[in-house]
């Protein structure tokens, strides 16, 4: 089969159903409501190595981070936001090098709430590879965006290749208004 059809065929079958764990997935949390319209679509080329997935042509396109919102069980006005974030990590010619995603999530003042790794990946080769990520690990009423970065390990650290930032939904009463600012 040529590597368009399985690009092809792959992209027929995968996307929808990373849409459909989305839905399955947020279903599991209780009150919990899934806006297909708050859905982002983050995308991170840095060389050999990529986060998204890709389109029917084999193009990148957005990974997904689908915001869950839960009511809260107090009078706090806003709900608690869990970013479902799904896509496929693509390391390409990087034999024996060591590469893995991050996810920080972030309040409003930029301070780290709490920060999630995927596993660490290590081709063993120097062809393609295609690795799932896949998590919605944490959740917070002060949840304002996650960045969402591939990581190499170079000269003994983990250090940032490339990054993304998506914002929650707007709809908290202490959100500053249009005019706010």
């Amino acid at each position: 089969m040529s590597r368009f059809k399985v690009r092809a065929l792959r992209a027929a079958l995968v996307v929808p159903l990373l849409m459909g764990s989305a839905l399955v997935a947020s279903a599991g949390h209780a009150g919990a409501t899934v806006n297909t319209n708050e859905t982002d679509r983050p995308k991170i080329s840095a060389g050999d190595r990529d986060f998204g997935n890709k389109d029917i042509f084999g193009f990148l396109s957005g990974g997904i981070v689908n915001w869950d919102e839960t009511a809260p069980p107090d009078r706090n006005t806003c709900p608690t936001f869990t970013p479902w974030i799904s896509g496929i990590l693509y390391v390409n010619n990087l034999a024996w090098q060591s590469t893995r995603v991050e996810v920080q999530y972030h309040d409003s003042a930029h301070i780290e709430l709490y920060t999630w790794d995927s596993k660490t990946y290590q081709p063993a080769d120097n062809k393609t590879h295609e690795y799932v990520i896949s998590d919605s690990a944490f959740g917070s009423d002060e949840l304002d965006h996650v960045i969402i970065k591939i990581q190499a390990f170079e000269d003994g650290s983990w250090k940032d290749v490339g990054t993304a930032v998506e914002y929650r939904p707007q709809d908290c009463t202490s959100d500053p208004g249009p005019y706010d600012k």
